[in-house]
């Protein structure tokens, strides 16, 4: 039986070089959520792959995602979608996600990753997510950006945990 205020949280993600996955895993992890890993069958390694790779994104491209389980997301309250930016747009599976996603009366935070500690065009990324959410019925609530390892590059866990932890921190300062 579910304690009256706390929330049920689904943490959805996709990655492709690891960074956007070790931060979903962290966060699931500590939030004692749900976790579900969006699959995209689509080749991407190379160097065709990965120009193949940016201008799906750049161009806000779907592709073939695995099937989304009919009952994901039933019992969240909240969902918490971890997107990798990719020539500073989420990647074609994120997209291809929300438009099936059931994010009807949901609260949504988006968290992008991007090897850019600047996070140069994340407002311009996370802007488009929270169009599509909230065009299929989901709210934003928060909006956080992580810096994740370069393209082809290990995460270093050391690198992204404290990002983890200050969103944590934030989604507990909002209850």
């Amino acid at each position: 039986m579910e304690q009256k205020g706390k929330r049920n949280r689904l943490v959805a993600f996709y990655t492709q070089h690891g960074s956007t996955g070790a931060a979903a895993r962290m966060l699931a992890q500590k939030l004692g959520s749900e976790i579900y890993e969006i699959q995209d069958p689509t080749r991407r390694k190379g160097l065709i792959g990965f120009m193949r790779s940016g201008f799906q994104a750049a161009f806000k491209k779907r592709v073939r995602i695995a099937p989304i389980p009919p009952d994901l997301a039933r019992e969240a309250d909240e969902i918490l979608l971890a997107a990798p930016l990719w020539a500073s747009m989420p990647a074609p599976a994120i997209n291809s996600f929300l438009d099936h996603a059931p994010l009807q009366g949901k609260t949504v935070h988006i968290i992008t990753v991007q090897a850019d500690p600047g996070h140069v065009r994340s407002e311009k990324a996370s802007g488009y997510l929270k169009s599509l959410i909230e065009s299929r019925g989901g709210s934003v609530q928060q909006i956080f950006a992580l810096t994740g390892a370069s393209p082809g590059k290990k995460p270093d866990p050391e690198q992204i945990r404290p990002q983890v932890e200050e969103v944590i921190n934030t989604l507990a300062a909002g209850q």
